[in-house]
Parts: C-alpha cells; structure tokens; sequence
C-alpha cells in the first residue's frame, strides 16, 4: 500500500505541469545568526543556486520575478536570505522582513560596501 501511494504521488507529480509543481531549495546555514547563509567549503553556492533557479526557469517552473529582475543574481539571494536570518528582523515580523531588505538593498544600489 505505501509503495502504491508512493508510486501514485509520483506519477501525478510527472503529469502536473512544472509551472504548478512546488519546489523547496534549502541551503546551509550554520551556525544562525553569523551571515553563514550558503556558505559550503569549496563550493559556489551563490552561482549554484542562480544555475539551477535559470534552469528551473528554462524548463517551465515558476521562479517569481528572478527570471526576469536584472539585478537578481544568487549572491543577491543569499544575502537577503542571511538578512531575513537576523534576529531584530525574525521578531518584526513579515512586514519587517521585506522592509530589511529593500533598505539594504538600497543602500548597495547607493554603494555601500558594508551590505
């Protein structure tokens, strides 16, 4: 009987087009709270993860606005991610989170190199 189930989820996942299809993508990040978001020893996390977002994006999946924004990139990515890992940020809540990060985004676009 699992092995039915299981058999049967996948193939419904096969027959259900990409754009529908939810994926997770986990990266490493320990220990909390030290800006280790996607870091792995020997390892270009940041372009591995810009790769397979353009791939998954290619091939039909929905990747939000990454596809088309010109100034996403992976390093992008894990840096918001390593924002969005803050503490202060955390405890603020949803609204607190996008607004972190459209400020330090903001302050790169001015040239800060500290973001």
């Amino acid at each position: 009987r699992k092995l039915c189930d299981r058999l049967h989820g996948w193939i419904s996942l096969r027959r259900t087009p990409p754009a529908d299809r939810k994926v997770s993508i986990m990266l490493y990040g320990f220990p909390p709270n030290v800006g280790a978001v996607g870091t792995a020893a020997l390892l270009d996390v940041p372009n591995s993860l810009e790769n397979l977002l353009r791939r998954l994006h290619a091939e039909g999946y929905d990747v939000g606005d990454f596809a088309t924004d010109n100034e996403a990139s992976g390093q992008s990515l894990v840096a918001a991610l390593a924002i969005l890992g803050e503490d202060p940020v955390i405890a603020g809540g949803t609204g607190r989170m996008t607004e972190a990060v459209e400020r330090r985004m903001e302050r790169a676009r001015d040239g800060d190199k500290t973001v």
